[in-house]
């Protein structure tokens, strides 16, 4: 087994061949996902403090491509995209600002993808040294509730890991019964939807700069400030003409009133961001505009929607209340929260 090293994600043909094997193919590791995630850095808030990617930071402005991808006999076994990311003094390593994520063939014999792994971990630890960067992050989505060999390898070198819960919706369930795991009040407020609402999906074939602009108005309008650069509403533009990604925007008498933001791949959907109107939220707008993009993704083949990570008090005592009732509110559309291991390296100079 040979593992390689390219700085071209779109451009590697055995890169997207793994890819097309990968059973998760998660939303937010598209070659578009990526691009969007590396205009905008989300902060991690729920991680403990000596967790230094918990620290807010602005989006690096150089991301150095050291993507990993191991070559067996038979094709690609096993992969992650790595970046480094450079800046104000401080370095680590990133999927473009996201955790790593291990993209693999479950074709592959194990033992060739417990070598991969163990051939990918050396060339991460090889590069942070190389960078002096800081502990790398490695989201483990636990595919049939296993570890990953990629965390396995982590651990057993003195890495520690972490808990994250995350919302999802089964879409291979008929619509009936999407609705009857909804909460109560959902369904009431989904059977009759907010007067003179005209919710539209918009993919890659409709999608115009205005259609941005408004979304960036409605934040600063909301948030009263900016909450993303122009590279990073360019970015969301790419991915939604290149169909890794889709808008659903609501207009109320012909004004914009709410919008968000969805990314997908073959499989999966992800709820990325969304903003309604101030004094909106009474009309129910969020749960109308969730549930049509729901549909749409059931209609482009997604198994797979996720709201997003589901916070408790108990394990978040100091999170302030609002990122609780976000996770209240995400709760309301399933009874299905999943488990995922947040993985992190030790400290260089062990393992």
């Amino acid at each position: 087994m040979k593992l390689l090293t390219f700085d071209d994600l779109a451009g590697h043909e055995d890169w997207q061949r793994l890819w097309a094997a990968d059973p998760l193919q998660h939303a937010n590791y598209t070659v578009t996902g990526l691009a969007a995630g590396s205009r905008h850095y989300t902060r991690l808030y729920y991680l403990p403090a000596e967790h230094d990617v918990s620290r807010y930071r602005a989006s690096a402005e150089v991301f150095l491509p050291r993507h990993a991808l191991v070559m067996g006999p038979d094709g690609p076994v096993a992969g992650t995209p790595v970046t480094v990311e450079v800046l104000d003094g401080r370095t680590r390593l990133s999927a473009y600002g996201r955790p790593l994520y291990l993209v693999q063939d479950p074709a592959a014999p194990p033992r060739a993808r417990k070598r991969a792994a163990e051939l990918i971990y050396r060339h991460l630890q090889e590069v942070a040294a190389a960078h002096d960067a800081e502990r790398w992050h490695l989201r483990d989505h636990l595919t049939d509730g296993a570890i990953s060999p990629l965390t396995e390898v982590v651990l057993r070198n003195g890495g520690v890991s972490r808990h994250h819960l995350t919302q999802m919706v089964d879409l291979t369930l008929p619509e009936e019964e999407r609705r009857a795991e909804l909460r109560k009040n959902f369904q009431r407020i989904l059977r009759k939807p907010p007067a003179r609402l005209d919710l539209a999906v918009v993919t890659g074939a409709e999608v115009t700069p205005d259609d941005l602009e408004q979304f960036a108005r409605l934040q600063l309008a909301f948030y009263g400030k900016g909450m993303r650069s122009q590279e990073s509403w360019d970015a969301i533009r790419a991915s939604v003409l290149a169909d890794e990604a889709f808008l659903v925007i609501g207009r109320r008498d012909g004004r914009v009133v709410t919008i968000a933001y969805f990314a997908v791949s073959p499989g999966y959907c992800l709820y990325v961001s969304g903003v309604n109107e101030r004094g909106g939220a009474g009309d129910g707008l969020s749960h109308h505009v969730l549930w049509r993009a729901m549909r749409h993704a059931e209609r482009l083949g997604c198994r797979y929607f996720e709201l997003g990570e589901v916070l408790h008090p108990g394990d978040h005592p100091d999170l302030d209340e609002k990122f609780l009732s976000i996770g209240h509110f995400k709760a309301g559309f399933s009874n299905m929260t999943v488990l995922r291991l947040d993985v992190f390296s030790a400290p260089l100079g062990r393992g």
